[in-house]
């Protein structure tokens, strides 16, 4: 059911007063036969009504679309009950599940503590792709090494062939011309 402070609206279309005593979220003008959605138009603590539908009112800034704190649901602010899931939209309700301190600070800190796991998860994970990263650079490195060393052995056993096999000619012809 739902509950208007005020008693009586305009019609947007013809300005005749129309009494809200039906309660309903639906009403006609009898005037003009225009009919009026007061659900998500109309805020149920000051009577100001929006052409199009809106989450707060543009006049007092009355949430006017709650989300239900079981199925997360949209309603309007007038309704008593959830559209979806029918839990108890009453304020006392709602006050009593946002108020109660120490279930919050529970959900908070196991939320935090859900976060800080899930980021330790994360982090280990990356640390293990940089050390997996950093294995295959230094395998690469230490095969560079030993690809230059081997080039190097073969430049120097090249180098010490020629130069024994210069000193040879060398010494030859110096023998040669000894003799």
């Amino acid at each position: 059911m739902v509950h208007y402070l005020v008693e009586t609206i305009l019609c947007p279309a013809c300005q005749t007063p129309i009494e809200l005593d039906e309660k309903s979220a639906q009403v006609r003008c009898a005037a003009c036969n225009t009919g009026i959605a007061l659900r998500y138009h109309m805020c149920p603590r000051c009577g100001a009504y929006h052409q199009a539908p809106v989450s707060a009112c543009s006049s007092c800034g009355l949430g006017i679309v709650y989300r239900c704190p079981e199925c997360s649901a949209k309603n309007w602010a007038g309704d008593d009950r959830c559209q979806s899931c029918d839990a108890p939209l009453d304020l006392i309700t709602l006050l009593t599940r946002h108020t109660n301190t120490a279930d919050r600070l529970y959900r908070q800190m196991k939320a935090a503590s859900e976060i800080k796991s899930r980021e330790n998860t994360a982090s280990a994970a990356r640390m293990a792709r940089m050390r997996e990263q950093e294995r295959v650079r230094q395998k690469k490195l230490l095969q560079r090494q030993r690809e230059q060393e081997a080039r190097e052995r073969k430049l120097l056993i090249i180098t010490g062939t020629v130069g024994a096999v210069l000193l040879l000619l060398a010494f030859i012809l110096i023998l040669m011309n000894i003799v």
